[in-house]
């Protein structure tokens, strides 16, 4: 059962103005835990299941505003002037921090790309591919004779131009340029199972009908470590930001040393 906070069952007439958090150089009665407690978002509120998921919460609404701390400490006030909603503010001036003091400090090195490309190595490869020309109609008496035209050899590109009914024929001649096959859809296991040169259709989707020639074929080869050095750095920089910043947050708390009075908050109801 998910659990919700309900903060209307709270009587704050004798304690909303004790201390309740602390940490480093900010002081939260029980009427302000309260309150952050309602701006929090309904979907972390309700992953809150016992008092262990709520303590669990305080600590990270306190660990967010250390890093406001620390951003204002060290001259990360400065926001757009058009900005009057303090919340936004609040959340310009953290981002700005963490992503100059932690993301842009995070690098992948050399080792660290090698590494993980040759461990993953088999993820790295260009798909097989087909260079095909394609003539669409949507007439089946029509596609047959198209088809027979095409066998008995004629010109297929100029078969294109007379009969297909691409809109854009004349600037490609019906040429698909090295697609895969997500491209093809049903139509992608007779395509890549023709001979350079063959002609396959008429194949009816999608309410049209399609004739097919393969011009070349490309198979599936391996993507060497240059190719595939910005794709494992991309997929390499967040793992090692998230890790900087989940450092900086043990940092903080560690330094701020938060201290929270659970005996006050003992009458926060979680409900089913």
């Amino acid at each position: 059962t998910t659990l919700t906070l309900d903060l209307r069952e709270i009587n704050l007439t004798n304690i909303k103005n004790l201390p309740c958090v602390e940490a480093a150089n900010t002081i939260w009665d029980v009427a302000t835990v309260l309150e952050k407690l309602g701006q929090v978002e309904k979907k972390y509120i309700d992953a809150v299941n016992d008092k262990a998921g709520l303590k669990l919460l305080l600590r990270g609404l306190a660990g967010q505003n250390l890093i406001y701390e620390t951003a204002l400490e060290k001259g990360y006030d400065e926001t757009d002037d058009a900005i009057e909603n303090f919340s936004e503010a609040e959340r310009m001036v953290k981002t700005r921090y963490i992503e100059s003091e932690v993301f842009d400090s995070v690098t992948v090195s050399e080792t660290e790309l090698r590494k993980t490309y040759e461990k993953k190595k088999a993820e790295f490869y260009h798909p097989e591919a087909v260079k095909v020309q394609a003539i669409i109609l949507d007439d089946s008496s029509h596609a047959l004779h198209v088809k027979n035209l095409a066998r008995s050899g004629s010109n297929f590109t100029d078969l294109v131009l007379q009969h297909s009914l691409a809109p854009n024929k004349t600037e490609t001649n019906g040429i698909y340029d090295w697609a895969t096959r997500g491209k093809f859809g049903d139509m992608a296991d007779p395509i890549f199972s023709l001979k350079t040169g063959e002609t396959i259709g008429p194949i009816k989707t999608g309410g049209f009908l399609y004739i097919i020639k393969l011009i070349d074929y490309r198979p599936q080869r391996q993507k060497s470590f240059e190719e595939s050095r910005e794709i494992v750095k991309s997929n390499l920089l967040p793992f090692k930001q998230q890790k900087a910043f989940k450092t900086l947050i043990n940092q903080l708390r560690k330094k701020a040393n938060i201290a929270i009075e659970w005996e006050l908050l003992k009458n926060v109801k979680l409900n089913g």
